[in-house]
């Protein structure tokens, strides 16, 4: 598979996602005037790409820290990264 080619490929749930379970039934922030925008990074995996939409709005910090590794190219290495889920399923 490949990567979403830009930020209008997400659907809308996934620009502004609304509570749920997925998000441990909380409401994620809205962006804010201030808030900077999403950011789009693809992930080359051993699984097949994987678009990863980074909301700066809800985890400001965390947000900034992943994005300074991505720009460094700390994850060009062989650093393990994967996702953690519930569902059984996968």
């Amino acid at each position: 598979g490949q990567c979403l080619p830009s930020l209008q490929h997400l659907t809308e749930a996934e620009r502004r996602p609304a509570k749920s379970p997925r998000h441990f039934n909380l409401q994620p922030p809205p962006p804010t005037q201030d808030s900077p925008p999403l950011t789009l990074v693809c992930c080359h995996t051993s699984n097949g790409a994987l678009s990863l939409a980074v909301h700066p709005s809800w985890a400001p910090v965390g947000a900034k820290h992943f994005l300074d590794l991505v720009r460094d190219d700390y994850f060009k290495t062989d650093t393990p990264f994967f996702r953690t889920s519930t569902d059984k399923k996968s």
